[in-house]
């Protein structure tokens, strides 16, 4: 594309009679990186357990926003065969979720439903 854009002769910025037409976009989606999942970290014993990202992008006449978070879920290879323990949640549980520094949650969860579980056995 760069390459197009330095060959490019013509006028690059836009006069008062253009016309430029961008439909509106919105995507609010969460990407499961399966590839990734189930792999050793090259060169570790770093074993990636779970890979995904959250997408939040709009574009309107006003402007655009994005908000993305990617989250990665990893093991040291050798504790799970060496040191392996079991959690298992299997009767109502709260899940609170805090900032490593803050004393007090920002989200609390109860989870007493299971409706909104995905069980994968």
């Amino acid at each position: 594309m760069l390459e197009k854009s330095f060959k490019y002769n013509g006028e690059k910025e836009c006069q008062e009679y253009d016309t430029i037409k961008i439909p509106f976009i919105k995507v609010n989606d969460e990407i499961n990186y399966d590839e990734l999942c189930g792999r050793c970290i090259k060169n570790s014993k770093i074993y990636i357990g779970q890979a995904l990202q959250t997408v939040d992008f709009e574009l309107t006449n006003y402007g655009g926003s994005v908000i993305s978070e990617a989250a990665i879920q990893t093991y040291r290879s050798t504790s799970i065969l060496e040191n392996s323990r079991k959690f298992i949640f299997n009767t109502d549980f709260l899940l609170y979720i805090k900032e490593y520094d803050k004393q007090k949650p920002y989200f609390a969860l109860k989870v007493d439903n299971i409706d909104i579980l995905e069980i994968d056995n």
